[in-house]
């Protein structure tokens, strides 16, 4: 009979090894956009505007796209289960109206307000700089009901266990970007940035939006029945603290309009680095680990979603760390061989450079081990603990950039970002420990040593590896430092934790290509020659 830990693992590591196939593709679509961004605009004074105007209506995403997505989704399973389908499909149908509403409402008026928004946040863009920031915040307002709707639909998508295409819609708005960046970018200038953005939201909405559309729902829910006001009650605690959690990047946009020309572009490129792997790792791990622990959490109670999230941390923490090290490893090469053509300088590499390994270990290592806790916590129905905290923290953030940016300047500024969240990380993680029923930690401690060890080795051997081929195109180092860094990594977990080595191969589709190749699988997987992987000899006699 098949073990029942490693079945259960599966329900998060194949559904999420899905979502890494798509973001797999996404990943490509997206590296050939930034590719074209850096080569036309560079990091100079459009690329610090276009950054800037940016970053209001990711605030308004973030406060009521991640709230909606996290209650609506255990909410959409539990009344499926309880009431059925028909049921949950009339929820589905009263949110998707009630976002597509009142996010149009917010573009607009955002859009008409555009240039004392700018005014307010950067108050150092003076000039031409100032009035095109303006210009592209009209613009990028009216993405905002559109990514509303496609995290809504995405959330359903997954809750109805469809995780490929969902993960795909991502590579087809960077097509959709390239095609606006190469044909229109000679007649809009900088303006075409917004719009190409614009057009790429337009086409990843669809992917998730048509197909719920097209199955419908038959009726809606009045707004007065009980389950909507108990679901905005439990928003209303992510939306309002939202607004103060989410506010760091404009308190970061705001300390950096100070600065020379070009470096919010350096951060800018840096996060897009690093946004490769968050689609790659992060977005694949949290999006199948959600409905798995709602789930459990129905059958199995606490003790259920309490080894789910540790089995969670653990996997993060194995995929994340030697994400960071290695890639941190191999910034100079990797930034050259991405943007380093056209209107991208060897200056505004080593620019970049500097900061990536703070925006992987930020933005990929701490993101997954936070969305691992805050899903957790969300589960529960807490949906006051994780706010509170990040709240805190957020101020520590806004009362020391201003030290930070003044002593060290954009890479200060990065750092700050990397305190807060680590300290919000190790708080909740402390919280969930208290929540939970008795739980081996010196077990997990011992694991985390493991996994940072081959981490370190990991990243010693791709910066030798880059040391040595210094002469050589960065393509060359990039490919030699990565090869030799992930093998070492690897390699040494194959002898420290072998379960865990498997779940990795498990969700970037290696293990498929390893059981066809049955002597090898037979040594990795410790089966006897010819069995069947999850049958056992207990099985038989079963």
């Amino acid at each position: 009979m098949e073990d029942v830990v490693s079945k259960d693992n599966r329900s998060i590591t194949r559904p999420a090894s899905k979502v890494m196939l798509g973001g797999g593709l996404a990943l490509v679509g997206g590296l050939a956009s930034n590719i074209i961004v850096a080569a036309l605009f560079g990091a100079g004074a459009n690329m610090d505007a276009y950054l800037t105007a940016m970053v209001v209506p990711s605030y308004f995403q973030i406060i009521f796209y991640s709230s909606l997505s996290f209650v609506f989704v255990p909410a959409f399973i539990e009344a499926e289960a309880k009431h059925g389908e028909a049921d949950a499909w009339a929820l589905v149908g009263t949110f998707f109206w009630l976002t597509a509403m009142v996010l149009f409402l917010l573009s607009i008026l955002g859009s008409l307000f555009s240039t004392a928004i700018i005014h307010a946040l950067a108050p150092g863009f003076q000039g031409e700089k100032a009035v095109l920031a303006s210009q592209m915040l009209a613009i990028l307002f009216f993405t905002t009901p559109f990514v509303g709707l496609s995290t809504l639909t995405m959330g359903i998508q997954n809750a109805r266990n469809r995780f490929f295409w969902p993960s795909f819609a991502p590579a087809l708005g960077s097509l959709g970007n390239v095609i606006v960046l190469l044909l229109f970018s000679s007649f809009l200038g900088p303006l075409t940035l917004c719009w190409g953005y614009l057009v790429s939201i337009l086409l990843q909405a669809a992917i998730t939006v048509i197909p719920v559309l097209s199955h419908g729902w038959k009726q809606t829910l009045p707004l007065q029945d009980e389950r909507i006001g108990s679901l905005v009650k439990l928003m209303l605690p992510l939306i309002l603290l939202g607004m103060l959690i989410s506010f760091s990047p404009l308190a970061e946009r705001y300390f950096s309009s100070v600065l020379p020309d070009g470096q919010i572009a350096y951060m800018g490129y840096a996060n897009k680095i690093s946004s490769i792997f968050v689609v790659f790792l992060a977005s694949g791990i949290a999006s199948a680990i959600f409905p798995s622990m709602a789930r459990t959490y129905t059958q199995e109670g606490i003790a259920g979603l309490s080894k789910k999230n540790d089995f969670g941390l653990l996997l993060t923490l194995a995929v994340a760390l030697p994400a960071v090290l290695i890639v941190g490893a191999l910034a100079v090469p990797l930034t050259s061989l991405f943007f380093e053509r056209g209107a991208f300088q060897p200056a505004d590499t080593l620019g970049v450079s500097q900061i990536v390994f703070a925006f992987m270990l930020s933005n990929v290592l701490l993101r997954m081990m936070g969305n691992i806790f805050q899903r957790s916590l969300y589960v529960l129905k807490d949906t006051i603990t994780q706010p509170i905290v990040d709240s805190v923290f957020v101020v520590l953030f806004i009362v020391t950039a201003r030290f930070f940016v003044t002593q060290w300047g954009y890479v200060g500024l990065v750092w700050a970002g990397v305190l807060r969240n680590g300290l919000s990380a190790l708080v909740l993680w402390a919280l969930l420990i208290l929540k939970f029923p008795r739980t081996n930690l010196n077990q997990m401690f011992v694991s985390i040593v493991k996994y940072s060890s081959a981490a370190l080795i990991a990243f010693i051997g791709g910066r030798l590896a880059v040391v040595l081929l210094a002469n050589f195109p960065s393509i060359v180092q990039l490919t030699f430092g990565g090869l030799i860094s992930s093998g070492l990594y690897l390699g040494i977990l194959a002898f420290l934790d072998r379960e865990m080595l498997i779940s990795i191969l498990e969700l970037v589709g290696i293990q498929y290509l390893l059981n066809k190749f049955p002597h090898f699988g037979d040594y990795l997987f410790q089966r006897k020659p010819g069995q069947v992987e999850g049958v056992t000899d207990e099985s038989h006699h079963i």
